[in-house]
């Protein structure tokens, strides 16, 4: 139900409106006043490097994204390598009033960072971290975004 009601949401007015109505009545039930959903958000892939941003087609929620083509250069020498691995988070947080049945404001998190093979490495880019270290980059990612724009969704 709720995949469906992110994808809704995500993809139209009417979906977003379904969402809030869904959460409101969950929230009712819990006697809460105000709930804070923390959906999916889906846009064009533009994950930041040292100096540029990559990326083709849409992405949406937490993952990674691989190029194991791209050339990046070293910054400061003449190394270059290849391939990137660049995990990422694109959410939407929304603050809902449950007791108006409102969505009363939302904010954008879309973060990224990078992560390419040593110079000369043969190393494929979804190889460059460990599985700690894929969840490690994703946890910091998701903490520093929820850091960001969680006081001033709350402030108005």
């Amino acid at each position: 139900m709720w995949t469906e009601l992110q994808q809704d949401a995500m993809a139209s007015a009417a979906g977003m409106r379904d969402m809030v109505a869904t959460v409101t009545d969950a929230a009712r039930q819990a006697n809460c006043t105000h709930a804070l959903v923390l959906m999916k958000y889906r846009s064009t892939a533009q994950l930041q490097l040292a100096y540029t941003t990559i990326g083709f087609g849409m992405i949406e929620g937490m993952g990674f994204y691989v190029d194991s083509e791209i050339r990046t250069n070293e910054i400061g020498t003449q190394n270059t390598t290849k391939g990137v691995l660049a995990p990422y988070v694109y959410l939407q947080l929304l603050l809902i009033d449950v007791n108006k049945a409102s969505l009363v404001r939302s904010q954008t998190a879309k973060a990224s960072t990078y992560f390419v093979p040593e110079n000369g490495s043969l190393t494929a880019p979804w190889e460059v971290l460990s599985p700690e270290g894929k969840v490690d980059s994703l946890t910091k990612l998701l903490d520093a975004e929820l850091a960001r724009l969680v006081p001033s969704l709350l402030k108005g």
